[in-house]
């Protein structure tokens, strides 16, 4: 079946502008977009129930706004209310902003197999600190914040219907190569700050596993001419 967009609803918008509000400050001047989805995409055999992505320049003259999000619309409603809002808060922590303050969109924090945890343990700095979150998990106090500048909505129909499905798909190519980018401009500045390139400095400074460290190095040294 193919797939199907449609307009955020009122319940999906107002519970976005109150996560921004109690747990994402930085996002309060950006504008977002929320979007349905009639089934959520896959990915090495797992569901991907929601999407966060920049919005190009060009496709800004499409829609203007800053991110999209979409939500898988048949997953969200048989969610708890709490389990909504965990997916909703999830999508909204990929929104980021870096050091020269251009929207960016963010990497997890850690990844990686519940196979190598069952047999290593918490093996890495990554695991580590994801296993403090864990414990450390509690319900957060829900602050009030004004919400200046930014905007969170659904596009207008007349806009999601200039939305191609090949529109879509870049938008989800360029997330990707967002995230690649901007590993690849933090590792060189590693390198470019310690003068040397080592897997390990990245891996531990990036917060990404052992190969995908290697990757970062071996890209670097190609781009100088060293040899990999």
């Amino acid at each position: 079946m193919a797939v199907e967009w449609d307009l955020a609803d009122d319940h999906l918008l107002e519970m976005a502008r109150s996560i921004i509000r109690d747990h994402h400050e930085h996002l309060l001047e950006a504008r977002i977009a929320f979007l349905y989805r009639s089934e959520a995409s896959k990915s090495g055999g797992k569901f991907i129930l929601g999407m966060a992505k920049k919005v190009s320049e060009e496709m800004k003259t499409l829609i203007n706004f800053d991110f999209l999000i979409w939500i898988s619309k048949p997953h969200f409603d048989n969610l708890e209310i709490d389990q909504q809002r965990a997916l909703v808060d999830h999508e909204l922590c990929h929104c980021g902003r870096n050091i020269n303050e251009e929207w960016i969109i963010r990497k997890h924090d850690f990844e990686e197999f519940r196979a190598v945890i069952q047999r290593h343990g918490i093996w890495n700095d990554d695991l580590r600190w994801a296993n403090e979150a864990f414990k450390g998990a509690k319900q957060p106090t829900l602050i009030e914040l004004s919400t200046p500048g930014g905007e969170v909505a659904t596009l207008t129909g007349d806009q999601l219907a200039r939305m191609s499905k090949g529109q879509f798909t870049r938008l989800e190519s360029d997330a990707i190569q967002a995230v690649k980018d901007e590993l690849l401009e933090e590792a060189k500045a590693l390198v470019d700050e310690n003068g040397e390139i080592s897997i390990s400095k990245i891996q531990r400074e990036l917060r990404v596993g052992y190969t995908r460290a290697a990757q970062l190095r071996d890209l670097i040294l190609s781009a100088r001419g060293e040899k990999v």
